[in-house]
């Protein structure tokens, strides 16, 4: 797996990294759904190369379309299978990018400076408290209130404290609840098997044509198949 480039994949300022990375892998596979509807055109062009290097021109013209399906058969099949590789490898991509923005916000959140008598101070508030100790934040030093948060933020989640969670979010300011946002993107995408993920786009992606399907994709090209009129 090529591996994804971070920096091909940004978010609007103030927007949701989470939702930009699934844009920009979705448009990708879309566009190779898409792509699956050009399969018979370019499979009579893979045919029409092998008839036209191979078979001479005396071949009964019979036999010329019956090898000529054949080789749009194959080739069709090889690139359906191309386009769902590369669909699922982009699935792949997809789900690492999640984990790891996910990993990167874990980071960006974590209360840097705080010490263990503050995480265990911090523990052991209630809800309420919790959402008291925030408010009172606001009569801190920026630097100290903010690392305070974070630590109040840290505990909050930790005891599964919703409310509190929010709250102190929402005095961290919009950066901080739209990571939280992601957080919960990231978290709705169950990192999926290569065998899930084949399975499900091999129901879901354009069959191969047929040799016939093939050849009439051909004769309505008129740069195709001029060996065959």
């Amino acid at each position: 797996m090529a591996g994804f480039d971070e920096k091909s994949i940004e978010a609007q300022p103030g927007g949701s990294r989470a939702d930009a990375i699934k844009r920009h892998y979705g448009s990708q596979i879309a566009e190779l759904y898409t792509a699956a509807f050009t399969v018979p055109l370019e499979a009579a062009r893979e045919a029409e190369r092998v008839i036209q290097s191979t078979l001479s021109n005396n071949v009964d013209k019979d036999v010329q379309q019956k090898v000529f399906m054949q080789e749009g058969e194959a080739a069709a099949r090889g690139l359906r299978d191309a386009i769902k590789a590369k669909v699922v490898e982009l699935e792949l991509e997809r789900a690492q990018a999640l984990t790891h923005l996910a990993e990167q916000i874990e980071e960006e959140l974590a209360p840097k400076g705080a010490t263990p008598s503050d995480i265990i101070a911090a523990s052991g508030l209630n809800e309420e408290r919790v959402i008291q100790a925030a408010d009172a934040c606001a009569a801190m030093p920026e630097e100290q209130a903010d690392l305070t948060l974070r630590v109040l933020l840290a505990s909050a989640r930790a005891q599964n404290y919703d409310q509190a969670v929010w709250h102190c979010a929402e005095l961290l300011g919009p950066e901080t609840e739209m990571a939280l946002a992601d957080l919960d993107v990231c978290a709705e995408e169950v990192a999926p098997s290569i065998e899930d993920l084949e399975a499900q786009h091999e129901a879901q992606i354009k069959e191969a044509p047929s040799g016939m399907a093939i050849l009439a994709a051909a004769k309505e090209d008129i740069n195709l198949l001029s060996s065959l009129r």
